[in-house]
């Protein structure tokens, strides 16, 4: 009778201390969400038109959710992921090839859109194709990001060989082109390339007219740049446009939001549609931005900056999670 009450109380003991040390942890670990536009109203995703897949024996869908994931890409994980988008690198470190036919086939079985992700203005000295460049286009180092080098985007070279590396990833089966940093032409601007914008917008133009050519409903989508979507002679050649830290910028409130939401809505009217993506650590920015971003009709996603990993979190207060 001793031992049987001896072991209630311990069971009783243990019981209540691994409620308690979990209350402890999550008390310690919770954070706060304020909502801070409480006024928004999350709208329904703007209706695009665009959507469709390369495989054309799969039907079409809205893109609801994306992942944009450039490093420690693995096929199993990217299979199981609950997004209508991956924006995804075709090649691996060594810039080599890193999904099969087989595989893209079987994401777009899992009603998933790949988008190749593409630098087209600048030369990424892990890429196989650097070795045999021209020296003489290549430009300094970015200060932001280690081993990627400024490139003359506008000489023959490099845009020819953007329009293979586009081919072969179209090749492969890709839904479409990402391009990154068109907004190099900045750069060259203040290096007294005066038409640095223009040969911009027209390197966009024409890498959408090829892929346009292969299918009419590739997808061209270009980051950032935002400043370009009242140019008539850009809009009109993309399907969508990726924007990162509309909102935030490192865990802050981001002091050009103003600016770039004008161009971002004007976007939308035209029936495009904004992948918005945020880096923010903090849950409270989270899902401040996931509250803004489905207001303004963007398709939000938060990762790490290195966007090397798929980051999981949830919003209570506005039923979204990731």
């Amino acid at each position: 009778m001793r031992f049987t009450i001896f072991a209630i109380v311990i069971a009783a003991v243990l019981f209540l201390g691994y409620f308690g040390i979990n209350y402890a942890v999550q008390k310690l670990t919770y954070e706060p969400v304020t909502i801070e536009d409480v006024n928004i109203v999350p709208s329904t995703l703007y209706p695009t038109g665009y959507m469709y897949l390369a495989d054309q024996t799969i039907k079409s869908y809205d893109i609801k959710n994306f992942a944009y994931q450039l490093q420690n890409s693995n096929f199993g994980e990217l299979k199981t992921m609950n997004v209508s988008m991956l924006v995804v690198d075709p090649e691996n470190g060594s810039g080599q090839l890193q999904f099969t036919k087989s595989q893209i086939k079987e994401l777009h079985q899992n009603k998933k859109y790949v988008i190749a992700y593409i630098d087209i203005g600048e030369a990424e000295n892990w890429r196989a194709y650097y070795k045999d460049m021209p020296k003489d286009i290549i430009g300094i180092e970015n200060p932001d990001w280690k081993n990627c080098f400024y490139v003359a985007f506008w000489q023959p070279y490099w845009k020819q060989l953007t329009y293979d590396r586009v081919n072969t990833y179209l090749d492969q089966g890709y839904d479409g082109v990402y391009l990154d940093m068109i907004d190099v032409y900045e750069y060259w601007q203040k290096q007294g390339i005066t038409s640095s914008k223009q040969d911009a917008i027209n390197f966009v133009v024409e890498i959408s007219n090829r892929v346009k050519a292969r299918n009419s409903s590739l997808l061209v989508i270009p980051q950032n740049a935002v400043e370009l979507l009242k140019e008539q002679d850009y809009i009109n050649y993309i399907d969508g446009v990726g924007a990162e830290e509309t909102f935030y910028s490192n865990d802050k409130k981001a002091s050009w939001s103003s600016n770039d939401l004008e161009f971002l809505d004007y976007a939308i009217s035209k029936g495009k549609f904004v992948l918005s993506i945020d880096y923010s650590t903090k849950l409270n920015n989270r899902c401040n931005f996931v509250n803004k971003a489905l207001a303004h009709k963007f398709v939000p996603f938060v990762g790490p900056k290195d966007l090397d990993a798929f980051v999981h979190f949830n919003c209570d207060s506005i039923k979204y999670s990731q």
